[in-house]
């Protein structure tokens, strides 16, 4: 069964597209979502987010699982936008405009300027977020091995990629089993005493912590079982097929990209 932040095998449009061709698409949007900072221009590109994690039938869950540490970031980039209260730090804004006080909360000073960017750069976490889980649900290992085999990438960088995508649902996965493990030994977590429910979890703990020390182990072992530190070139015969869909994906994001970039460079559309 396949684990939370894993590849599932689904019937999807992106879970059919080539690696190559989602990598293209992927980082066409990442460069285009740095460089825009107008909310209206970001909120287009959160949409065309989203669509793609529906389109790709990724789990919402995934989304409510990271919600604590979102809601972090959403605190770090409120407070960030509030300490811009200068309406100089904003090159394409009208100064009066990028200038304007919304708000004042004793020392701090709230201007409009810091309240697009704000909204801009939550926007931006949310559609990150969303693109990163949609390429990890939609791309399986072997896919991201073959590509990157394919472009030269050395091994141990793709080893260490690979286990960091593994690490993760693999280690849920001996939680999920452990947790199963002792429930039908009558074990349960039912105290709200934080002291308590540290005690409670120690029949957890130490089989988990064995798990992950024989998980070390084995990765380690395959590294030098794989030669990862042997001498000599990788040589990839893995050759990428691109049908129709492939390349519409990849012209549309190259054409976007371009576009996009000329515009918020060339005439600062999409920038404040």
């Amino acid at each position: 069964m396949p684990m939370i932040f894993e590849y599932e095998p689904r019937n999807t449009f992106l879970h059919k597209l080539n690696p190559i061709a989602k990598v293209i698409m992927l980082l066409s949007i990442f460069i285009v979502l740095t460089v825009y900072w107008d909310p209206r221009f970001v909120l287009t590109i959160t949409l065309i987010s989203t669509v793609l994690y529906m389109v790709s039938k990724t789990p919402p869950k995934w989304l409510l699982i990271v919600l604590p540490v979102t809601v972090i970031r959403f605190i770090e980039s409120l407070i960030l936008g509030i300490s811009q209260a200068q309406g100089a730090y904003f090159h394409y804004l009208p100064p009066e405009v990028a200038s304007k006080v919304i708000a004042k909360i004793g020392p701090i000073t709230i201007i409009y300027g810091g309240i697009l960017w704000t909204i801009s750069d939550i926007l931006k976490i949310v559609s990150t977020i969303m693109l990163t889980f949609s390429f990890i649900y939609t791309t399986s290992l072997n896919d991201i091995v073959k590509m990157l085999s394919f472009f030269r990438v050395p091994r141990k960088l793709i080893y260490v990629f690979v286990v960091a995508l593994k690490l993760v649902p693999d280690i849920l996965r001996e939680i999920n089993t452990t947790m199963i493990a002792q429930r039908l030994r009558g074990w349960e977590l039912s105290s709200k005493n934080p002291i308590k429910l540290v005690k409670q979890a120690i029949p957890l703990a130490y089989p988990f912590l064995r798990k992950t020390i024989g998980y070390v182990d084995t990765l380690t072992v395959m590294a030098y079982v794989r030669g990862f530190g042997a001498s000599g070139k990788m040589e990839s015969k893995w050759k990428p097929k691109f049908n129709i869909s492939d390349y519409i994906v990849i012209a549309t994001s190259f054409i976007g990209a371009s576009l996009s970039l000329y515009y918020a460079l060339e005439y600062g559309i999409g920038l404040i």
